[in-house]
């Protein structure tokens, strides 16, 4: 029994330090962020002035530098994502649906290594609208994001974007795989010897 729990102790260290020794993706955050709808007109969707914006950004934080501006295109990596919801649930924007995904959009705009705005631009199904935060005008103390009729020419919806989450570490998606892989690859050499 002691030898037993012996090499399942060494199993899992071993196979955690195998874990955790992952690709360079570990460096992979999510950024959540929020913000307020501030005027509304009427619209389609039955958003108000008291519904909420919410959203998150994953991207790779190594890639941001620490001072001056920079944008990072999320459709340069398969594991970048940016989804924006308007309401509960009543707008739901993801970064594929951006009418520039897959020539460089949507970016998200970096300021000294924060993030302070998005550069996002999408048609609203079924509507001659568009969503844009900043239209590739960054003012991190005004970071807007509008619902703009582009056949009447005004906008239906403004909000203001606020980015003060904490980014979090997103998991190596192999990580805990290669733990599991490696302990009982261990498991089994116990056994047979």
């Amino acid at each position: 029994m002691r030898a037993w729990f012996r090499s399942t102790v060494m199993a899992i260290v071993l196979a955690a330090a195998a874990g955790l020794a992952g690709p360079a993706s570990a460096t992979l955050v999510l950024q959540p962020f929020g913000g307020t709808i501030d005027a509304v007109i009427a619209n389609p969707f039955g958003l108000t002035d008291s519904d909420v914006i919410t959203g998150h950004a994953i991207y790779n934080d190594a890639l941001v530098p620490g001072t001056g501006g920079f944008n990072l295109a999320i459709d340069s990596n398969p594991n970048f994502d940016l989804v924006v919801v308007w309401g509960e649930d009543v707008l739901v924007f993801g970064a594929s649906d951006d009418i520039g995904f897959g020539g460089g959009f949507p970016q998200l705009n970096f300021l000294d290594g924060a993030l302070v705005d998005i550069d996002f631009a999408t048609d609203v199904a079924g509507f001659p609208a568009l969503v844009h935060g900043t239209d590739g005008v960054v003012d991190p103390a005004d970071p807007q994001i509008t619902i703009f009729d582009t056949d009447a020419g005004e906008a239906l919806i403004d909000g203001t974007l606020v980015f003060d989450g904490v980014p979090e570490p997103v998991p190596a998606p192999g990580g805990l795989a290669a733990m599991l892989v490696g302990l009982a690859a261990l498991r089994l050499w116990r056994r047979r010897r």
